[in-house]
């Protein structure tokens, strides 16, 4: 991995997908949702056409996707958001623990990381963040910010989380490096942000090695 020239001050983690392999959680959550599969089918639908559209507060948010689910499930906005809430989050989380870890030496690599002075960070789609972290054996406080976009009103990719990020840790853009999964998400938002992207399965190296070759590079 070639690391900027720029040097760096801060990461930006994605969550699934970059701290924890998720090849199979759709399938998971399908088999898990498996009575309501139609409840999960149209929120992931919902939530992917909600992307690129910034709806500034989590409240628009939500009123946006539960609407547009009642559409397509013919089942009531109050109803929707029980189960979303009720079910769908805690459902996740339980999945989580029961069949996920973070990816292998990830607590040490970011200890490393915050060892040599490098801001941590992680921003997720969605809710229930450190509950998810806990669930994967992650500990919320090697992170300086826990965040999801969900938060935010508007999904990945939109730079506007992550400049408001940046903005907290007191760093500038470009001494940003946003870790993520998906060029399409993780990468694009990173783009617009004008921070430095890393595709954690394009490394060459295997993952964790890379951020531990990562974190000694950048306190040069």
């Amino acid at each position: 991995m070639k690391v900027p020239d720029t040097v760096l001050k801060a990461v930006i983690f994605d969550l699934d997908g970059t701290l924890y392999n998720s090849n199979a959680i759709k399938i998971d959550m399908a088999f898990r949702n498996i009575s309501q599969l139609y409840m999960l089918i149209s929120l992931l639908d919902v939530r992917n056409k909600c992307r690129g559209i910034d709806f500034y507060t989590k409240n628009r948010f939500h009123v946006n996707l539960f609407n547009e689910m009642q559409k397509r499930t013919g089942k009531n906005a109050s109803g929707i958001e029980q189960w979303y809430f009720e079910v769908f989050y805690p459902g996740f989380v339980t999945l989580l623990k029961k069949k996920y870890r973070a990816r292998k030496e990830m607590e040490s690599a970011l200890t490393s990381l915050k060892h040599n002075g490098i801001h941590t960070a992680v921003l997720s789609d969605y809710l229930f963040v450190r509950e998810r972290l806990e669930a994967i054996r992650l500990e919320s406080a090697l992170f300086d910010i826990i965040a999801s976009s969900e938060d935010y009103g508007v999904l990945k990719p939109s730079r506007r989380p992550l400049l408001d990020i940046a903005l907290q840790l007191g760093v500038k853009e470009e001494q940003v490096l946003v870790i993520g999964d998906r060029d399409d998400t993780d990468g694009k938002g990173a783009e617009m942000a004008k921070m430095q992207y890393l595709n954690i399965n394009k490394s060459k190296r295997q993952g964790l090695s890379c951020m531990h070759l990562l974190s000694y590079s950048v306190s040069q």
